[in-house]
């Protein structure tokens, strides 16, 4: 398992530095009011090392479209979550 360091800057920011494993990386989410609700930014940066460079472009690509899928999740779920407490049929 890799080791993580966080920093939380509750309700703007919260920040991830993956310190060992195969890919070190920092991960950045932002939370901005927005209307009714709030808009979630996401930032990752890191360097692949070795002959992995050269698989860069690729792993970008594909790193954007899981991140983009895990943050539909996220919102599917929170908005579940938040329409079973309001007790109310709508759906987004």
């Amino acid at each position: 398992m890799a080791d993580v360091e966080d920093q939380f800057d509750r309700p703007k920011r919260f920040h991830v530095h993956i310190v060992e494993g195969p890919y070190p990386v920092d991960g950045t989410w932002t939370f901005e009011p927005s209307g009714g609700g709030t808009l979630v930014g996401f930032t990752a940066a890191g360097e692949l090392s070795g002959p992995m460079r050269l698989l860069e472009p690729i792993f970008k690509r594909v790193m954007a479209r899981q991140f983009a899928a895990y943050h539909r999740n996220l919102r599917r779920n929170v908005t579940s979550a938040y329409l079973a407490m309001a007790g109310s049929d709508l759906r987004i």
